[in-house]
């Protein structure tokens, strides 16, 4: 025999009663349990979904707007263009008479000191701003070793010296309070580069480039002897200031 379904439990179904506001004829009390029981569940899961629906409906909303906000705000040019690629230096390349070659940025001025009659060769490089220069020597080696060289100068015997090399040459850095120096003897000949410091950020790339590229050229004619007497303090004031 099959049961019909409790009036009651029909209407709450049908979402047309409040299980509190209807008159349960009289009925066995363990159907009316079973009976609101049901009611009960079927009311809380209607309550469930309705806050579940809500719930996703409030979130649409919210995902809509935000996703209007950003569109319509879209990030700056300055956010989204690349960081703009460095300019790179034209190197130009110094060849001196006096037997070597160097590259260096084309923007550099070069003093070659045509009244300078006692050194081979006599180079001022500056970047035109008044920032700090490099100089360029070659001289008659009246020392005879590098370890003499600066043994015989104060300031540079006063410095850090550190083995390094030059064109191929085994020569000496020594850095010193008021700049760097190096020293190398080629062929009977003294040859120092300095700068003093600081060095604009030109002038240090232009100073990195010069001892990296640096060349002796050979075959080259011995260098006819200056005419200045010999002293032993040659080339020793190459890093006082002009």
């Amino acid at each position: 025999m099959v049961t019909a379904p409790h009036p009651l439990f029909l209407a709450a179904i049908a979402g047309l009663a409040d299980i509190n506001s209807i008159t349960i004829p009289k009925t066995n009390t363990l159907d009316l349990f079973f009976t609101k029981t049901i009611i009960t569940l079927i009311m809380s899961i209607k309550q469930i979904l309705i806050i579940v629906i809500l719930a996703v409906a409030v979130g649409g909303v919210a995902t809509v707007i935000i996703f209007s906000q950003n569109k319509s705000n879209p990030p700056s040019v300055s956010q989204i263009s690349p960081s703009p690629t460095p300019t790179p230096v034209t190197l130009s390349t110094w060849t001196d008479p006096a037997g070597f070659s160097f590259q260096y940025p084309d923007s550099i001025n070069i003093d070659q000191h045509p009244e300078d009659n006692d050194n081979y060769s006599h180079l001022t490089l500056t970047d035109g701003q008044q920032t700090g220069h490099i100089n360029i020597i070659m001289a008659d080696d009246t020392y005879k070793s590098l370890t003499k060289w600066i043994s015989a100068n104060p300031n540079l015997k006063a410095g850090n010296v550190i083995d390094t090399t030059l064109g191929g040459l085994e020569g000496k850095k020594v850095i010193t309070d008021q700049g760097t120096i190096i020293g190398v003897i080629d062929n009977g000949v003294l040859v120092t580069l300095s700068q003093n410091a600081p060095l604009s950020p030109l002038l240090a790339t232009t100073w990195d480039k010069i001892t990296d590229t640096w060349e002796f050229i050979y075959p080259t004619p011995a260098p006819a002897k200056s005419t200045r007497p010999a002293t032993s303090d040659d080339s020793g004031d190459v890093l006082e200031e002009e």
